[in-house]
């Protein structure tokens, strides 16, 4: 067996295939992936590599830290200390955790659905299937990430509260450079009654990664808000693995609370978990004296919630999130977009390196647990605890098929309709979904679906996945309506 060394990464090449066959090339500084995770505060990216094998003989390609051999065709592994690997094929991302049921000879997964076994502390592998036989080329890239600073204790506790401080947030402009945390108390308001619209963002966000994308549609239904007399534009910054909604939603009444203003009537727009965080703050904890909700808008809301928050399934939600993550920057963010998924990215990482180094459970990730279908949590929040007639639910959905979808690229469609027919549909069993939550979740709360009028969906053409309710001509059309 031939070895070749590229910095710490060894690839180890079988004997029947020459080394001559297997390129590898470092990837350029101007990839938007590699632009996003080199700019990261937390990480260090320690390898960006592509490799080629010239012949259609690779069949699976094991990517590990730990040295510890499953008799792959093609072996990749880091020699760094405490690395994480990510890998990406054809456009589908797969992280390095813990091993898991390999997919057969004929159910071949981009992203794979990991069935965890036993922990091992330390031991991350990851396989991929490869290009089917008669494919003159096969190629992978490899990014290999570490923690710039070793964190004691609970990885995600730890890179979490160093990124996200629960607060309000001024929107004062589109531009999301210029968002800042502001005190309640330093919230200027008019005499009488106010108007206030609150954003309320999704899982490894924050008000910033979460709607500061720079699309120009997007923007221009935020200069729209903004401009609009008597309105105030806020998001709610908040912790969204660590702890769970009702915990962000007593923080979030809290600062209401501290809001000098005669009277404010409040409109919320909710992205993916955030519409459980607005919720628990209207049904469970109840808004304050002065503070009159009027319109909840929904995009992707788990409200019944996901089954790829069961701990079963983290793996699949990690490769899954990523590899649409890395879709919008592509399609709609471009460079600009890395800015806005470096912390996204971080966290997303924050919990791969949880499972291989502390075996994480629920308890430790209470934010992602909560929208397991049939969590406490949400038997708490669908026990019929609807808000008042005052308060309108509206929710926002689509189902992804890629399909159906006329301008996107043929690259790009086959590797989503792999995720979608081979990973999401089975695991949600054929339901209607947009890639992370499937359409009767977002449209049922306490026990019961939303009256038709309030259920907007977004047509499967559009392309509008999980990842981009806010970045597509369609969805906006419906937000921005809304929104009005």
């Amino acid at each position: 067996m031939a070895t070749i060394r590229h910095g710490d990464l060894v690839i180890e090449v079988p004997d029947d295939l020459s080394p001559d066959e297997v390129a590898v090339r470092d990837i350029g500084d101007d990839d938007p992936l590699a632009q996003a995770l080199s700019a990261a505060d937390d990480l260090a990216l320690v390898h960006k590599v592509a490799i080629t094998v010239d012949r259609p003989l690779i069949r699976t390609v094991e990517a590990s830290t730990s040295g510890r051999p499953v008799a792959p065709l093609l072996r990749v592994r880091s020699g760094g200390d405490g690395d994480v690997l990510l890998c990406e094929r054809g456009g589908c991302f797969s992280w390095a955790t813990h091993r898991g049921t390999p997919p057969d000879d004929e159910h071949v997964s981009a992203v794979r659905p990991t069935v965890f076994d036993e922990p091992r502390r330390g031991e991350p592998e990851l396989r991929i299937r490869l290009a089917a036989a008669g494919v003159a080329e096969n190629t992978l890239r490899l990014f290999g990430i570490r923690l710039r600073q070793s964190l004691a204790g609970d990885v995600v506790a730890g890179l979490e509260s160093r990124i996200v401080r629960p607060s309000l947030v001024e929107i004062a402009d589109s531009d999301p450079t210029t968002w800042t945390p502001i005190q309640p108390a330093d919230v200027s308001f008019g005499a009488g009654t106010s108007r206030v619209v609150l954003l309320v963002h999704g899982t490894f966000s924050t008000t910033r990664t979460g709607f500061g994308w720079r699309d120009a549609g997007w923007r221009a239904v935020l200069d729209g808000l903004i401009g609009a007399e008597g309105t105030t534009v806020l998001g709610f910054t908040h912790r969204t693995l660590s702890e769970d909604p009702e915990q962000n939603a007593r923080q979030l009444v809290a600062l209401l609370d501290q809001l000098r203003a005669d009277r404010i009537d409040l409109d919320i727009l909710t992205y993916s978990r955030g519409a459980l965080v607005a919720r628990s703050a209207i049904e469970l904890i109840g808004m304050p004296v002065g503070v009159v909700v009027r319109d909840v808008t929904m995009l992707g809301g788990p409200n019944a919630g996901t089954l790829l928050a069961d701990r079963s399934n983290w793996s699949t939600l990690l490769d899954l999130y990523t590899t649409l993550l890395a879709d919008v920057i592509r399609r709609f963010a471009g460079a600009a977009g890395g800015a806005a998924a470096q912390q996204v990215l971080t966290l997303i990482f924050a919990v791969v390196k949880g499972i291989i180094d502390q075996a994480l459970d629920a308890e430790q990730v209470p934010g992602l647990a909560a929208m397991t279908p049939g969590s406490a949590f949400l038997g708490r929040l669908n026990a019929g605890s609807a808000p008042n007639g005052g308060v309108t639910y509206s929710t926002v959905v689509t189902d992804f098929e890629p399909s159906e979808v006329a301008d996107m690229s043929q690259d790009l469609s086959a590797a989503l309709a792999r995720i979608a027919d081979e990973v999401v549909d089975p695991l949600m069993g054929d339901a209607a979904n947009d890639l992370v939550v499937d359409v009767g979740s977002m449209s049922l709360i306490d026990g019961a679906d939303l009256a038709t009028p309030d259920i907007h969906r977004v047509p499967s053409t559009s392309g509008t996945h999980h990842l981009s309710y806010l970045l597509t001509d369609e969805s906006l059309r419906i937000v921005s309506e809304l929104l009005d």
